[in-house]
């Protein structure tokens, strides 16, 4: 019954999605993402099998949206930052394989939408790690 639930999750947060902009759409994917995420806090696998499973079954309608979200308004610029923070926020633990695959493919949708061209996989994901030297004191 939880996964059954789980499922039906992201399509009742997106069934109003007809009347939002571009902007709040990838908001209410993230969030739905998010919810996702909350329902596995200590089963990793399990997380990242049903959010690649999520991203699979919208990547149409969240890439479409993604790559319109350049007229977006400051306010809708701040609900999208929220939720990706949340998204963030609600998968940070878990670094195994299928959750590193979601977290990948979801980069790669947004860079795309951004006209950025990583050189690899690998460089982005170098990229996005933190820097982990100190900056010299002088």
């Amino acid at each position: 019954m939880k996964y059954l639930i789980y499922a039906l999750l992201p399509a009742l947060l997106l069934s109003f999605s007809a009347c939002t902009s571009p902007a709040e759409n990838v908001a209410n994917h993230f969030n739905a993402l998010t919810e996702i995420a909350k329902g596995y806090p200590s089963d990793c696998d399990a997380m990242g099998k049903a959010l690649n499973d999520y991203l699979n079954t919208n990547k149409d309608s969240f890439t479409k949206s993604v790559n319109n979200t350049s007229s977006s308004t400051p306010e809708e610029s701040l609900k999208l930052y929220r939720a990706s923070f949340a998204l963030h926020e609600a998968t940070h633990n878990c670094n195994n394989e299928s959750v590193e695959v979601f977290r990948t493919t979801l980069a790669e949708i947004t860079l795309k939408a951004a006209n950025v061209k990583p050189k690899s996989t690998q460089a982005a994901n170098a990229a996005a790690q933190p820097e982990t030297t100190q900056p010299a004191l002088n």
